[in-house]
């Protein structure tokens, strides 16, 4: 476990009760998601709550989910006994949702030391007593780079980004001209929460392309990543969650235990 002390806030949004495998097919909500939403938000509890309550730090919840969401109230009621702040959000893409969990945040988060971003589709597997970071800095999930797949370079780790645009890493081969980072999960202390709110809020920045905004205002030495680009590959932080096919979207969990059984095995 880190050594910090405070109130730790866990901001989890996104599409709760998910189905699909995205894009088009894709709808938050959905009845036949019940039992696997259940199951990913009790992981928030057991693996991140939990083990952090149990270090005597205060844990709240701070969380969005779409508006009209006839299951929200089952939702809500999942994250006790944490105290949670809670409000539907009207969005018609990534972006706006985000901007409504960061509204809730500056509105009701006087109290938050520390703001841990998880993702309702998102299932923890590792108790966060096993992760290993600094907790004074931004902390990104996992970096990722897109390079010239033309040319014949693999992208790193298992996500890419958009389109080329700067150069932020300092070890990027001369074909990989931008970085972005995986988008499950995000940590930042009180004290770049304005920073936050700011480019999330007011300058309409989320998700993967966050960490090079963050990076014009305050260089390397501010920020850095949870854990380690490969990890998706990386046996010694088993079972992390790096890559998109760790969502849960309700027909991956039965793949991803048994991934997890084989991986054992091997």
């Amino acid at each position: 476990m880190h050594n910090f002390s405070g109130t730790v806030c866990l901001l989890v949004l996104g599409q709760p009760f998910r189905s699909g495998i995205g894009l088009d097919d894709d709808n938050p909500c959905n009845r036949s998601s019940y039992d696997p939403q259940r199951e990913a938000t009790t992981s928030i509890v057991e693996a991140i709550a939990n083990p952090i309550s149990r270090k005597g730090h205060n844990v709240e919840v701070f969380m969005t989910y779409p508006s009209g969401c006839a299951l929200a109230t089952d939702l809500i009621s999942w994250f006790r006994p944490y105290k949670t702040h809670h409000t539907p959000v009207v969005s018609n893409n990534i972006q706006q949702g985000w901007q409504g969990a960061y509204r809730l945040l500056s509105e009701k988060g006087s109290s938050c030391d520390y703001v841990l971003q998880l993702r309702h589709d998102v299932h923890m597997d590792v108790s966060f007593d096993m992760w290993n970071f600094d907790p004074n800095k931004i902390q990104f999930e996992r970096e990722c780079v897109d390079c010239a797949i033309m040319m014949g370079n693999q992208p790193g780790g298992s996500c890419t980004c958009g389109q080329p645009a700067i150069e932020i890493r300092k070890r990027a081969p001369a074909s990989c001209k931008e970085t972005c980072t995986a988008d499950h999960l995000l940590w930042f202390p009180r004290q770049y929460k304005a920073l936050m709110t700011l480019l999330v809020v007011h300058r309409d920045v989320c998700c993967h392309s966050l960490i090079r905004h963050v990076h014009r205002r305050t260089g390397y030495s501010h920020y850095g990543f949870m854990f380690p680009e490969n990890c998706a590959d990386d046996m010694t932080i088993p079972l992390v969650v790096c890559d998109e096919t760790s969502a849960y979207r309700p027909s991956r969990i039965r793949s991803r235990k048994l991934r997890t059984r084989l991986r054992v095995a091997d």
